[in-house]
């Protein structure tokens, strides 16, 4: 199946993991943060995340670092027969409110993905 993917593509590594691999060199800080802060926010949202379990360094023409995960069950919203959209609706509005009420003293700033939605509405 072709990644849906913006920054990132994932690639399954067997039946339990997952490598997520930037596709463009902005997108390598996510690594960084997502191995220090997906444990972190795990415990306290209402849907899993994944685990990450090492990280690697590029090399052979690739220069990025990487990321193996343990692999989630599941399919992209975009490309799947989604039976109950007002469901999935809700779901993510709960596990973003979720997000919102983490304490995240000690956390990273915000970065350009921050602010209100609201200059997005034509667009969207």
């Amino acid at each position: 199946m072709p990644s849906t993917g913006t920054d990132n593509v994932i690639y399954r590594l067997g039946d339990d993991l997952g490598v997520r691999v930037p596709r463009i060199h902005w997108a390598v800080p996510q690594i960084e943060l997502e191995h220090a802060w997906l444990p972190r926010l795990a415990p306290h949202l209402p849907a899993p995340v994944p685990e990450p379990l090492a990280k690697g360094q590029g090399v052979d023409g690739y220069p990025y670092l990487w990321l193996v995960y343990r692999w989630l069950d599941g399919e992209d919203a975009l490309v799947a027969d989604v039976p109950d959209w007002d469901r999935l609706a809700r779901d993510v509005g709960a596990f973003v409110a979720a997000l919102q009420r983490i304490d995240l003293a000690g956390g990273p700033p915000a970065g350009r993905r921050r602010g209100p939605l609201a200059p997005y509405d034509r667009a969207a």
